[in-house]
């Protein structure tokens, strides 16, 4: 059943791709943090931690993408705070400064994709259709005639 909103393909995409990614992310760094660990540079002794911190940061990550697909605004921001724990992991490993620059090009893609369908996302919880001629939302359980 479609709710009169649409995504957009290029959002849809994005979001598909970030899904896949998460997914990937955390299995990767919760089943293989040991190998990862001994693979990675830069790694010192009792960082090990990092990878499992980054794991939990990817499966917030891939909540948040189902739940952006299920057209809820929160899981933009948890986007959002994941790229900003990321990054204060970064700059605790030490990486070089250009990097932090990639941590925030996901996001600001998302930003992108999302600003001119903002106001379609759910920002209190409840689900929102759009079935008026004019294309403003209405919440459900209204009716054309409660108006």
């Amino acid at each position: 059943m479609t709710d009169g909103r649409n995504r957009g393909g290029c959002l849809t995409a994005w979001l598909v791709l970030m899904i896949i990614g998460a997914t990937f992310a955390s299995i990767s760094n919760f089943f293989l943090h040991d190998t990862l660990g001994r693979m990675a540079t830069g790694f010192r002794i009792g960082d090990e931690w990092v990878l499992i911190a980054w794991g939990v940061l990817a499966l917030v990550q891939l909540i948040a993408a189902v739940a952006l697909m299920l057209w809820k605004k929160w899981g933009f921001y948890a986007v959002a705070a994941t790229a900003v724990a990321s990054l204060g992991i970064q700059i605790y490993l030490g990486f070089p400064i250009y990097l932090y620059i990639y941590t925030f090009v996901g996001p600001l893609i998302l930003y992108l994709l999302m600003k001119p369908m903002w106001h379609k996302f759910d920002s209190t919880g409840r689900s929102i259709r759009y079935e008026n001629e004019d294309g403003s939302p209405a919440p459900f359980g209204e009716d054309e005639g409660d108006r």
